[in-house]
């Protein structure tokens, strides 16, 4: 009895010692990374992101989009659409842009902006059916056009249907 003790403690120091092992090795790797600028774990601040704001890589841009960008080009030339609707959508669509435009994001802030973009659009089916129109196919691929050039021009890595993921239409 007394050597299975003795066997016990020893198995307990073993995974003392094992523990301290590992939380050795993640604060010497947290200090070295942490030394080198880079983003660490656990939320301690470094010169970059700490996980306590968003450790996903971030997306940074010195660019706008062109002031010619086309929006919606095939809503604008279907007079099934009525521009004033069409507007609707475009405001909400540069409303992202802006978004985009003024800082540095995750790809997931960005993918919560195109979410309030088109949880936004959704809201605006009903006044499309009231002026007679609907958004559907061609409005769907038009709008799809749009926010996945805007995405291509920004080398942002959003798949189009991610990025309108909770359209109705």
């Amino acid at each position: 009895m007394e050597e299975q003790k003795d066997k016990a403690m020893s198995l307990g120091a073993n995974a003392d010692f094992r523990l301290f092992v590992v939380f050795a090795f993640i604060f010497f790797s947290l200090n070295s990374i942490a030394a080198a600028g880079e983003t660490v774990l656990f939320g301690i601040e470094t010169t970059s992101l700490s996980i306590a704001k968003d450790t996903v890589p971030t997306v940074k841009l010195n660019k706008k989009l062109p002031s010619d960008f086309k929006y919606l080009e095939d809503m604008y030339k279907d007079e099934y659409f009525p521009n004033f609707l069409v507007d609707k959508v475009k405001y909400e669509i540069k409303k992202v842009v802006k978004f985009i435009e003024s800082g540095e994001y995750t790809t997931g802030q960005i993918q919560s902006e195109l979410d309030k973009m088109t949880i936004a659009i959704n809201k605006l089916e009903e006044e499309f059916n009231e002026n007679d129109s609907e958004i559907e196919t061609t409005a769907r691929e038009s709008i799809g056009q749009t926010v996945e050039d805007i995405l291509s021009y920004f080398k942002i890595d959003i798949d189009i249907e991610t990025a309108i993921r909770k359209r109705n239409w």
